[in-house]
């Protein structure tokens, strides 16, 4: 007979410490009590920590002094399709540690990805003449982190000189700058997944097929076949703010360019409502009417002033700046309106920049028996970020995930 499917059932396969200055390699899997696992598009690294309980006094006797490498394998047995995971990190700290009787003590290991502390330790003094963001960041993560990324292409050419700043900084400097080369989009990210690093535009992330699907309603169905498909909890953590949204320039904004040298301004405008067939959607349903005018063409509501100098690094012609800016402002501030909090049982495809649906019934009854999903609360999300939580008893995901556009038309 086969084996009954129970939500959060895990298998944390093996987690080994190994010293890489005596070469000592001891296991951790017997002691844990808690693990956690952090991703995030808004973060370059993935971290975590351990909670162990400790008989041994590993502390001193192994010992753990921030020379430690972690690999960690788990999965979940009882979900054929899901996938085992194997990460490798760095220990960097310990804290907090206590002792709990004669012969026992409690500390939390904390641990990053080995690409973050290259980072720490590297600085980049390089110019790139007129080359391809994408290609700026293939070379970068290569040649300063020691890693390949997946990169998604960009748009145009640009003269480059980063001054001497870490790896990092200088991939997020270039997200702000890179442009969509299909909708002039710019909402690149760069980030750490299980999988690897990734530059990409949350305009193709949020394009790709949904990797689950999420149905709020009473768990523990018979032989709980859907009860992987059924939220523990969920909480819609913002709906909308007006007034962030007006102040962060969301609606509509303004750029002020000065060229110094030829001592001239040029005034560049953004409005939401314009440009939204531009870009590239989770759907194609805006979150405000082409009415009330109040918020539409506010330019005045958010203004940047930008000094430039055209063909400052040569005498070819880079993408400028004002491209980019305005767009990106909005698009980012778009995914902060509409945020849910949802627990789910432990999946480990559901991974940063991956998008799932999520049904939630209305409130109000629909034909029949059943009940219409709610229009503003479901339909497709992108997962910002995961934390994988694993302890004693279960394997749990919980996701932050954002939208920038309703399940229906508003009317």
């Amino acid at each position: 007979m086969a084996s009954r499917i129970i939500p959060g059932d895990f298998a944390v396969t093996d987690i080994q410490m190994v010293s890489t200055a005596s070469g000592n390699t001891i296991g951790l899997k017997f002691i844990l009590s808690e693990l956690n696992l952090f991703e995030s598009i808004f973060k370059n690294s993935i971290s975590g920590n351990l909670n162990v309980s400790d008989t041994e006094n590993l502390i001193s006797e192994f010992p753990i002094v921030g020379h430690e490498e972690i690999i960690i394998s788990f999965g979940n047995p009882t979900d054929p399709n899901s996938e085992d995971i194997q990460v490798k990190f760095r220990v960097y700290k310990i804290d907090p540690y206590s002792r709990r009787g004669e012969r026992s003590s409690e500390y939390t290991i904390h641990f990053i990805t080995p690409e973050y502390l290259e980072n720490a330790k590297n600085r980049i003094s390089k110019a790139y003449s007129f080359s391809k963001i994408s290609d700026i960041v293939s070379s970068i993560t290569e040649n300063n982190l020691g890693v390949e990324a997946d990169v998604e292409i960009t748009k145009g050419n640009h003269d480059i000189i980063i001054p001497n700043w870490r790896p990092f900084d200088a991939l997020n400097w270039l997200c702000a700058r890179a442009q969509n080369p299909k909708s002039d989009g710019s909402n690149y990210v760069f980030y750490e997944d299980i999988d690897g690093y990734k530059f990409k535009s949350i305009e193709t992330l949020v394009s790709e097929t949904s990797v689950q699907n999420y149905k709020w309603k009473p768990k523990n169905l018979p032989e709980g076949e859907d009860d992987f498909l059924v939220p523990n909890d969920y909480t819609i953590q913002s709906h909308f703010d007006i007034i962030r949204n007006i102040g962060t320039g969301m609606y509509s904004s303004k750029v002020l360019l000065h060229d110094i040298i030829k001592r001239e301004y040029e005034e560049i405008t953004f409005d939401y409502l314009d440009t939204w067939e531009d870009h590239n959607h989770i759907t194609n349903n805006a979150t405000i009417l082409k009415k009330p005018e109040e918020l539409n063409e506010i330019f005045d509501s958010y203004v940047k002033f930008i000094p430039v100098h055209d063909k400052q690094f040569s005498d070819k012609k880079s993408n400028e700046i004002k491209n980019t800016i305005l767009p990106r402002i909005s698009q980012m501030q778009q995914l902060n309106n509409f945020r849910i909090n949802m627990t789910v049982p432990g999946n480990t495809k559901l991974k940063v920049g991956s998008t799932i649906d999520f049904e939630l019934p209305s409130l109000m009854e629909g034909d029949g028996a059943s009940t219409d999903p709610d229009k503003l609360y479901s339909g497709k999300y992108l997962i910002a970020a995961v934390r994988h939580f694993i302890d004693g008893q279960t394997y749990e995901c919980v996701l932050d995930l954002v939208k920038d556009s309703f399940f229906k038309e508003l009317t």
